[in-house]
């Protein structure tokens, strides 16, 4: 598939996979479950061709499980070759902010007046992990609800906030320590007040620490940290036929 979004979806459910419209890199960071700064690869595997994939398991198996078969797959049909690196890099950390966190343990429902939901689902979330935005009173003010999120996964999310592109990240770990999953609102106030202006990174960093503190007790330090990395020294332009 050469058309459709350049990112798209992958959703698993118990003994299924569905992938829609994919690159090879949203692939290959599913299935090792990696952010994009984890992985090192040809530019190219960001790009067409997208991928369809519909692959289902005659039992039902665990996301782990499922994430280990799609490995074998996608490392036979492309002929990956990879290794594990540690590599040393500026992070910006998830911690929680003097004070202490604000959250509120997820009740697990879906409430579709929290606003449109929006489409996170390349990002390989649960299909129980849900983010919808809602507008403000005027242009630059906006409220982005979650419901059922984890730490790891709001790290995620604030690394495409404060990205050029979903493809090149800002490395955000989650330092918070905290395991569980919460249901919570951030509400966005640029302080412009012009949707139309190019904030720059610094601005974006700020009014992202600003935001994370005053509504859920949370912060963003930086950090140099050691992290794994998978480094792909070959891989094929295309698949092997099945």
């Amino acid at each position: 598939n050469n058309n459709g979004p350049r990112y798209g979806s992958i959703q698993y459910t118990g003994n299924r996979l569905t992938i829609r419209a994919a690159s090879l890199w949203m692939c290959i960071r599913w299935a090792w479950h990696l952010e994009s700064f984890q992985i090192s690869g040809p530019d190219w595997l960001q790009t067409a061709p997208l991928y369809d994939i519909f692959a289902t398991t005659s039992a039902l198996v665990t996301q782990q499980k499922m994430r280990a078969m799609f490995r074998i797959l996608i490392g036979e049909r492309f002929a990956m070759k990879t290794r594990a690196e540690k590599k040393e890099m500026q992070v910006m950390a998830l911690v929680i902010a003097k004070g202490g966190p604000k959250l509120r343990p997820s009740s697990g429902k879906f409430d579709a007046a929290l606003g449109v939901e929006a489409p996170f689902q390349f990002l390989g979330f649960d299909s129980r992990t849900h983010m919808q935005r809602s507008s403000g009173d005027r242009p630059g003010r906006w409220r982005d609800s979650f419901t059922n999120m984890s730490m790891p996964e709001l790290a995620a999310v604030t690394a495409l906030a404060l990205s050029k592109t979903p493809l090149e990240q800002m490395p955000v770990m989650d330092g918070t320590g905290l395991t569980g999953r919460y249901d919570f609102s951030l509400t966005h106030d640029l302080q412009s007040g012009d949707e139309h202006e190019h904030p720059t990174s610094d601005d974006l960093l700020a009014n992202m620490r600003a935001v994370l503190q005053k509504n859920i007790g949370l912060t963003l330090e930086p950090r140099k940290a050691s992290v794994d990395v998978l480094v792909i020294d070959h891989i094929n332009h295309e698949a092997t036929p099945n």
